[in-house]
């Protein structure tokens, strides 16, 4: 073994630099940016398509939502389609939409 090899720096691929970059704070701010402009409304996915194209992080978004909510800058509310829960016969599945919590800031 070299000595050089003592030093490498492992790595890291794409997957890992997109989920970094997802959970970083300037996506944060665009995230809460987009929110902010439409306060008292719900937002899903689809409203945050121009961060998700900026930043690249369609792959992840989804849990980028979430991860602000559990923070306590938004609120989650589910809504359901065919039925209002899973397990009966008409379910056809659901999607989480958010809203700015009440003196949330970014």
């Amino acid at each position: 073994m070299t000595q050089l090899a003592l030093f490498e720096v492992p790595r890291r691929d794409s997957r890992e630099i997109t989920w970094e970059l997802a959970f970083s704070r300037s996506v944060e701010v665009a995230v809460l940016a987009v929110f902010a402009a439409r306060p008292d409304e719900w937002l899903d996915f689809r409203d945050f398509k121009k961060v998700i194209e900026k930043y690249k992080i369609g792959c992840c978004f989804g849990h980028v939502l979430s991860h602000i909510s559990r923070a306590g800058k938004t609120v989650p509310k589910n809504i359901y389609f065919g039925s209002d829960h899973p397990g009966t016969p008409n379910y056809l599945g659901f999607k989480t939409v958010y809203m700015l919590q009440k003196g949330a800031t970014a």
